[in-house]
């Protein structure tokens, strides 16, 4: 995971000195429904989270894409999957959005994974 965006969100928020916390092994417990309604097909175990404040941002630590059946996952690793509020546990989805517009496009989660990595 070398530039993925796991790497740089971790090194974005060391630049900026913002406090953060790394969970190596989210509990199943916690998290599996949340990945499997978000429309991912991977196991909370192949995930990291980073906690700021009071959002967890979730990140795959493979490849985000398994499709049942399948032997291997699609896509890059270490990419961003979506970001829940502790307290209130709301879910925000991973979006794509136009970085010259900052427009958003209709595309979120897995679609939006997706569609930004052409896979």
């Amino acid at each position: 995971m070398d530039e993925s965006e796991y790497r740089r969100f971790l090194d974005t928020l060391k630049l900026l000195g913002v406090k953060h916390e790394i969970n190596w092994g989210p509990t199943k417990e916690k998290w599996q429904k949340v990945i499997l309604d978000a429309g991912y097909n991977i196991t909370a175990l192949a995930c990291v989270v980073v906690s700021v404040e009071k959002i967890d941002f979730l990140f795959c630590t493979g490849k985000a894409d398994w499709r049942k059946g399948s032997e291997e996952g699609f896509g890059p690793g270490g990419v961003f999957l979506l970001s829940r509020d502790s307290r209130t546990g709301k879910v925000q989805n991973r979006v794509r959005y136009n970085r010259m517009s900052n427009e958003l496009f209709k595309e979120v989660g897995v679609r939006a994974l997706r569609a930004q990595y052409s896979f």
